[in-house]
């Protein structure tokens, strides 16, 4: 560990906008209108036509947890040279999308995923997903079957759980396990 005052702020590292404004992504960003809990949010995308000649299928992507889909610009340019359509949604809550608050579950993504293919007009999809993505991906085929031609995993999450390798503890017991804890221990 090390003593709090060695801890130094990087001095080329800048705030950035939490709707990522300064972030670029790869190709024009749109905005779906949504619902949820009452309340007005948008799903930010990208929808990437192929380039050359259209194999006819269409693929989409999803991102890792507090990511937005502005880091595949490589597979989306590998996929779209081989004629496929890729759509990219920031998540709610994500990337360029609305941050409202909410009880976020992977049923809602999933469903507003489908809403964005539904308002592109398309009925066959091929689902990629990284990390948080990749758990999401596996939320997607299992609730929609009907549209889900493949599901590719890249990393997930989920597949394992580590609280089943230690003993369940109530929370008002793990609140005080926390508390009895030194700053430097808790950020270890």
């Amino acid at each position: 560990a090390f003593a709090q005052s060695e801890a130094k702020a990087p001095t080329d590292i800048r705030p950035g906008s939490i709707t990522y404004e300064d972030v670029e992504y790869p190709y024009p960003v749109s905005y779906l209108p949504l619902t949820m809990y009452g309340q007005d949010v948008r799903m930010a995308y990208m929808d990437v036509p192929p380039a050359g000649q259209p194999n006819g299928r269409t693929v989409m992507l999803f991102h890792g947890m507090n990511f937005g889909g502005f880091y595949f610009a490589g597979p989306i340019d590998v996929l779209r040279r081989e004629g496929f359509r890729v759509v990219v949604p920031d998540q709610i809550g994500f990337g360029r999308s609305s941050k409202p608050i909410i009880p976020y579950n992977f049923h809602d993504m999933a469903l507003n995923s489908r809403r964005l293919l539904e308002s592109l007009g398309i009925s066959k999809v091929t689902i990629i997903g990284h990390s948080m993505g990749g758990m999401l991906s596996a939320r997607f085929a299992a609730s929609f079957p009907d549209i889900t031609e493949r599901a590719v995993i890249y990393d997930p999450i989920g597949l394992t759980d580590p609280r089943y390798e230690r003993p369940w503890r109530s929370a008002d017991e793990g609140y005080k396990a926390l508390m009895s804890q030194t700053n430097d221990q808790r950020w270890q």
